[in-house]
């Protein structure tokens, strides 16, 4: 099962800004709103991915003095999302 986990779990973006964990595609100013709307100060982003296919992604938002999630835990995480979502699509065909 340990090979199942999700590569990109293991190398979760973790950034100061949501344009900088969503890879530029959200553009600077609204990341910097809603990052301020919201009263967060950082983000970590995970891929679901199993045996190199993309199933979703997540952005997770923290407040200041909230402290991060261990990798361990999203790294489990991520393995049990990124299965559900495949097994749901399979199902799906």
């Amino acid at each position: 099962m340990k090979d199942l986990i999700p590569t990109s779990a293991k190398c979760t973006g973790r950034g100061k800004t949501l344009t900088e964990v969503c890879f530029g595609q959200i553009p600077p100013l609204v990341g910097m709103s809603i990052q301020k709307l919201i009263n967060v100060d950082r983000f970590t982003a995970l891929a679901y991915v199993i045996e190199g296919k993309l199933y979703g992604t997540s952005v997770l938002a923290m407040k200041p003095g909230q402290s991060d999630p261990s990798t361990e835990l999203l790294e489990s995480f991520a393995y049990i999302v990124a299965i559900s979502l495949r097994r749901d699509r399979d199902e799906q065909v």
